[in-house]
Order: C-alpha cells, then structure tokens, then sequence
C-alpha cells in the first residue's frame, strides 16, 4: 500500500518540481528582458518577429519558457547547432512556431519519452521545415 502511493507520489512530485522550474526559468528571462535597454530590447523583438506583449506572455507561459526546439530536433535527427549558423533567418522563424505552437504539452511528452521522431509529424507545425532540413541534410 505504502509503496504504491510512492509510486504515485513520486512522478506527480517530479512533474510539480518541473512546472516550477520552468515557471522560474520564465521568471528569470521576463526579469532578463525587462533589464535591456530599449534598442537592444527592440533588436531582440525584431528577432524573434515578435511583438512585446506575445514575447512577454510566452514567458510567462510555464510550458512556452521550456526549450523544447532543440531535444525536439535532435531527436528527429537533426543538428539544430549547424542549422541554426547555417540559417538563421530560418532557424528564427523555427524557433518562433516552435514558441507560439498549441501542441507544446503533446511535444513535451514525446520527447520526454523518446517519441518525437516517431509522431510529430501529426502535430507539430513545424513538421515541413524538419523535412526540408533532413532533405537538405542528405543532399549535402
């Protein structure tokens, strides 16, 4: 009985420890925003292509401040590293659906439990784009 409710306990513990640090870790980033001077907050913005109140409310957003991008392309067989120096404009844009994406929960879990691969071409909206770059990949 006791063991049971230990086992129970325990991944719940895990998964609330988890949405905390990620809820500190936007904290951090909202509190790392707010201290830039305004051209290089502007700089950054124009970055993300991102207007200041969707940026601040994907902080704030426990599940939006998890970077999820780079396992998730890793695991697709991806080099996110060298596609990002190789394209950046591109690698941005990735980064940006990746942010504002509604399946966020879903691709957590996949990626967590080594599905990724397997199932995001279902959800994720960046699917195409993970195409192109494996496409690419194999003709270079």
């Amino acid at each position: 009985m006791a063991r049971d409710l230990a086992l129970g306990v325990v991944p719940l513990w895990h998964s609330i420890t988890a949405f905390i640090n990620r809820l500190r870790r936007g904290n951090r980033l909202q509190r790392e925003f707010y201290a830039l001077d305004h051209d290089e907050a502007e700089r950054l913005l124009r970055e993300c292509a991102m207007g200041r109140s969707d940026f601040l409310a994907s902080l704030r957003n426990p599940l939006c401040a998890e970077d999820l991008l780079l396992p998730a392309m890793r695991s697709a067989g991806l080099d996110p590293e060298a596609h990002k120096a190789r394209h950046p404009a591109w690698h941005r844009d990735i980064e940006r659906t990746c942010t504002a994406c509604e399946n966020r929960r879903r691709c957590r879990r996949d990626v967590l439990n080594n599905r990724f691969a397997a199932r995001h071409r279902s959800y994720c909206p960046n699917r195409d784009s993970f195409a192109e770059i494996a496409q690419t990949s194999e003709d270079s």
